[in-house]
């Protein structure tokens, strides 16, 4: 049987393991020597706690709270001025227009009753509708209080007393009415004492200027009267001709003459310088005109004035 040698035995023992370095804390030496030299344990660390106090007065530096305070300060004081402006206004600005807009009257019982001050219209200052010339301007006075038996006079009366004093060559007058104080009369005043509201009153105050034109035209000895009457800037004509047609069946119609004749026809259509007018024929021989002419509303008692008034426009 064969031994085998002591010198071969060495092959039979596996080689040692490579050194291998363990990195060993204190803190598992410390804890090995406490348990006997077992395992490490693990240990629970508790952090101091900081004051909440101490954090958030440190998180804003006095530094800056002394650069943030101007500002602070600026919006408090603006915020108190606008208040105190509320204030002021609310009890007692307005006060001098409160008191110049209304008037206080006294009751029954002593008490104070405010009440409106009355409205005061603005005066009206004439502006002639025509561009051209006339051949001569007359001043027309109606008065609002009778005086005189001169202020007893009918409408055609006075316009009649007016035109006296044309001169012999002036064919073509405007006639300015005025008030006892020299004051210019708008169309209302004006239509109220002819008694020509062939048109509501509400209407022409509505979709008119205030102003009249009055005019005159003579033929032979007589002269005949016509009216102008312009129509507000954003005014349209063609939305009022339905309504301004309505006079055509008004028996005011007559007082627009000096000398009313008698009943007339029915109005029908005509053109005069390129522009459609109504016509109606009365007896003996007088006409009666109307028609829309670049924004103004023309009337006129004589087919050749309608023509003359037109053409100075």
């Amino acid at each position: 049987m064969d031994i085998p040698q002591a010198g071969n035995t060495g092959s039979a023992v596996p080689p040692a393991s490579p050194e291998v370095r363990v990195r060993t804390f204190q803190s598992d030496l410390l804890s090995m020597k406490e348990s006997g030299s077992g395992l490490p344990q693990f240990q629970t660390v508790k952090a101091p706690r900081l004051p909440v106090g101490g954090v958030q007065s440190s998180a804003i530096p006095a530094a800056v709270f002394l650069k943030v305070l101007p500002f602070f300060v600026a919006i408090v004081l603006v915020m108190l001025v606008f208040i105190g402006y509320l204030v002021y206004t609310l009890f007692f600005g307005g006060v001098e227009q409160k008191q110049s807009s209304q008037v206080a009257t006294s009751t029954v019982n002593g008490e104070q009753e405010v009440k409106p001050a009355p409205f005061e219209p603005v005066a009206l200052i004439h502006q002639t509708a025509f561009k051209k010339p006339v051949d001569q301007k007359i001043p027309f006075v109606l008065s609002g209080v009778a005086s005189s038996a001169t202020d007893l006079q009918t409408y055609g009366q006075k316009f009649q007393a007016a035109l006296g004093r044309a001169s012999l060559t002036a064919k073509f007058v405007e006639v300015e009415a005025r008030g006892d104080g020299g004051e210019s009369l708008g169309v209302a005043d004006v239509f109220s004492a002819a008694g020509t509201f062939v048109i509501d009153g509400q209407f022409l105050a509505e979709h008119f200027s205030p102003d009249v034109t009055i005019f005159a035209y003579r033929e032979g000895k007589a002269f005949w009267p016509g009216y102008v009457l312009t129509l507000k800037s954003d005014e349209n004509w063609l939305f009022l001709k339905s309504e301004v047609e309505k006079l055509e069946v008004s028996s005011k119609i007559l007082n627009f003459f000096l000398n009313p004749p008698e009943s007339h026809g029915e109005f029908y259509g005509g053109e005069i310088g390129g522009q459609s007018v109504r016509i109606a024929d009365f007896s003996p021989g007088a006409r009666f005109v109307y028609g829309w002419v670049r924004g103004y509303l023309v009337f006129s008692t004589s087919y050749a004035g309608f023509v003359e008034a037109v053409g100075r426009l």
